[in-house]
């Protein structure tokens, strides 16, 4: 899928947003102008998108703190994104197909065009969605929404259940996933979310948080470089981050699996972590934990 860019424009200061700092603390990828596109239909949620990354430092002892996509930096991002309403949810599709005779649904379809007109509400209401008709009928209390609700339900051909699983972050019609370093199937897995979720119509666009791997590698190594100068004596004795697997989420993996084509035409922002974001501190230890036997454990989580 083509690569757009609306985020430099909705992030350089243009309209006053003055968010120059987003947009040079980390590095985007971006399909269908998500940024645009939610900065318009969900100003609120695109706000609260902003104000996290603009909230969020990468600190030395974050980086190099273990746990994997279960560890101190997506729950830094995920606690940020909940002070302002935002929740984990599981997004479930239910497709229903009716099938009307003609006739009957011709018949329906005049009696609820005069029913609409004479609640003053066919100006809201698509006259050929007899299921929407019938509902709007209901909440003014006209008996023919019953009577459209028995004739929809004795119309139903086949009804399917999709169950579908958690997403890190949502608010209104928008997601954000934080992947910071879960195995890679992980952004296949969204992508696809993303696609279905979309079609379906319940979602208007959604982002996902991750790592730029090559400057969190050279950040990772100098990182404990440094504290192992400074701390000889636990040299082997901590753990230490991995991002040394090539099958873990970044902005690597993600992009091309847009590029694919992977979310379809739902509207998506990848947002990369990395040096950009580092805060310049060093790490300290208080992350670290003890290693347990002398194989490095692999922290990349599923």
């Amino acid at each position: 899928m083509r690569e757009t860019n609306s985020y430099q424009a909705i992030l350089d200061g243009v309209n006053g947003s003055n968010d120059l700092p987003v947009l040079g603390n980390y590095d985007f990828f971006e399909v269908g102008n998500c940024a645009q596109a939610l900065s318009m239909f969900a100003p609120e949620e695109w706000g609260d998108i902003v104000a996290v990354l603009r909230e969020f430092t990468l600190t030395g002892d974050l980086l190099c703190a273990t746990g994997g996509n279960d560890g101190q930096v997506p729950e830094t991002i995920n606690g940020l994104f909940a002070s302002r309403g935002w929740a984990e949810k599981q997004l479930d599709i239910e497709t229903t197909v009716y099938a009307y005779d003609r006739g009957d649904l011709d018949g329906m379809k005049k009696k609820a065009k005069t029913q609409l007109k004479h609640e003053k509400l066919l100006d809201t209401v698509d006259i050929d969605d007899v299921v929407q008709s019938g509902l709007e009928l209901e909440k003014v209390g006209n008996p023919l929404g019953e009577d459209i609700a028995a004739f929809t339900q004795t119309s139903i051909m086949d009804r399917s259940y999709q169950p579908g699983y958690y997403v890190d972050n949502c608010k209104g019609r928008v997601l954000v996933d934080v992947e910071w370093n879960p195995k890679d199937g992980n952004a296949d897995r969204d992508l696809a979310a993303y696609r279905a979720w979309y079609e379906a119509g319940a979602i208007d666009g959604a982002v996902m948080i991750t790592k730029e791997i090559d400057s969190c590698r050279f950040l990772l190594k100098t990182l404990q470089d440094d504290f192992y100068a400074e701390h000889p004596e636990l040299r082997g004795k901590k753990r230490f981050a991995n991002y040394g697997t090539t099958t873990t989420v970044s902005l690597t993996t993600a992009r091309k699996r847009l590029q694919r084509g992977g979310a379809g035409p739902c509207p998506v922002l990848i947002v990369a972590i990395g040096e950009k974001t580092w805060d310049q501190s060093k790490c300290t230890g208080t992350t670290l934990k003890d290693k347990k036997s002398s194989i490095e454990e692999n922290d990349a989580e599923s």
